[in-house]
């Protein structure tokens, strides 16, 4: 059994024509209301509204909880970068947030949505951002389609909003970037996708023979890169990224093969099921909250006592049996200086697993996946809760 962390193109959908984008792009039930610019890669749309935007010498206030690839388009824009504490919960505490605000003073201000969920106290704390003329940035890559408790699209508040469409949909590339005031640069042409559709017809064969695990062993991947190899790995924005372009002709009919109201629905419900059933294994506390009507989550986030290493062996027994599990290691150029001044942010490096759900899951995921994590908590033995998260510094 394999089943991907993502949604992906189906090759008979592929007929050589571009379909153009999809109505629902336009659709402000789907997409919130803005200048709606669509880029091959997100972390050029942001770059692409940095830009344009009248920034003085300043710092850009991010979270302390975020992929180097997130911070690039601040670097690449000559910003300071700074960072705000995420807890242990992945929540924002607010008033060492709204601090950390007070006392930058930045340029601009990152908030993400974690798993496509707004935290509690994010609207409080654009407030602040705005008081100290900050402009606010929405990270919603894994938040598409999604709406907070009161029923707002997320990426409806602040003057820009990027979703990472290729991360929800099944799209090989995608970054979505909404605007209010400032205009963005706008991609120049479409970005080759004759690799996609390469790797696209390879997957597709060697997935209808179950032969993954035998094409892992021959390249020499027959086991999962360890938490080591990936901590200090720094990922280089692609070879392309700049001047900006659009998703290619492959990704249009990812889209337009996306139905958002099915998405959300189908996306909610197995999170809902899955949710309810991790909550029931009494060794992991599971962070993202319940799903309320509106939500489309990417997927449920979870910690695992122990330590990193016990974390990675589950991980890693889960990924063999080719069951949809990831964790963000998500280091950073300044990674030892950030772990050691946001500690809760080293417990979420190296404790938390993330579940991914998307509408493309075979009936039975959920079963199979629950009972793969409670055989294998049991075969690696429980834990004393008191270990260290952090013991690899």
């Amino acid at each position: 059994m394999f089943v991907p962390t993502e949604p992906t193109v189906r090759l008979r959908w592929l007929d050589g024509r571009d379909p153009g984008l999809p109505p629902w792009f336009a659709d402000d039930e789907w997409i919130p209301q803005g200048r709606k610019e669509l880029y091959a890669y997100g972390r050029t749309g942001v770059y692409a509204f940095l830009e344009n935007l009248d920034l003085n010498d300043g710092a850009a206030l991010v979270p302390a909880y975020v992929p180097e690839s997130a911070v690039w388009p601040f670097r690449k824009a000559g910003l300071d970068i700074e960072y705000y504490p995420i807890s242990e919960s992945l929540s924002y505490p607010f008033d060492e947030v709204s601090d950390r605000i007070r006392e930058v003073r930045p340029e601009v201000v990152l908030f993400t949505h974690y798993l496509g969920f707004a935290d509690p106290n994010f609207r409080r704390l654009v407030d602040v951002a705005r008081e100290e003329g900050a402009t606010v940035i929405e990270d919603c890559s894994r938040a598409a389609f999604s709406r907070d408790a009161d029923g707002r699209l997320l990426g409806s508040t602040g003057d820009a909003a990027l979703y990472s469409l290729h991360k929800t949909l099944p799209a090989p590339n995608g970054g979505l970037l909404v605007t209010r005031g400032t205009a963005p640069v706008p991609p120049v042409e479409q970005v080759s996708e004759t690799s996609d559709l390469l790797t696209l017809a390879a997957t597709t064969l060697i997935d209808s023979v179950d032969a993954r695990p035998f094409v892992r062993s021959l390249n020499g991947n027959g086991s999962y890169h360890s938490f080591e190899y990936h901590y200090d790995r720094i990922s280089d924005p692609p070879a392309g990224a700049w001047p900006p372009k659009l998703p290619g002709w492959i990704s249009n009919v990812g889209f337009s093969h996306t139905s958002p109201r099915e998405v959300q629905r189908t996306r909610r419900d197995l999170y809902e099921r899955l949710r309810t059933r991790l909550e029931s294994i009494e060794e992991l506390t599971v962070l993202t909250p319940e799903a309320h009507e509106g939500a489309c989550p990417y997927g449920v986030a979870v910690r695992l006592p122990g330590g990193h290493k016990r974390r990675e062996t589950l991980y890693q027994a889960l990924r063999k049996r080719g069951l949809p599990v990831t964790r963000y290691i998500w280091p950073l150029e300044e990674g030892k200086r950030v772990l050691e001044a946001y500690s809760a942010t080293s417990v979420l490096r190296t404790s938390t697993l993330v579940f991914p759900v998307h509408h493309q899951m075979p009936d039975g995921t959920v079963d199979c996946l629950v009972s793969a994590i409670e055989s294998e908590l049991s075969a690696v033995g429980r834990s004393d809760v008191g270990s260290s998260a952090v013991d690899y510094l």
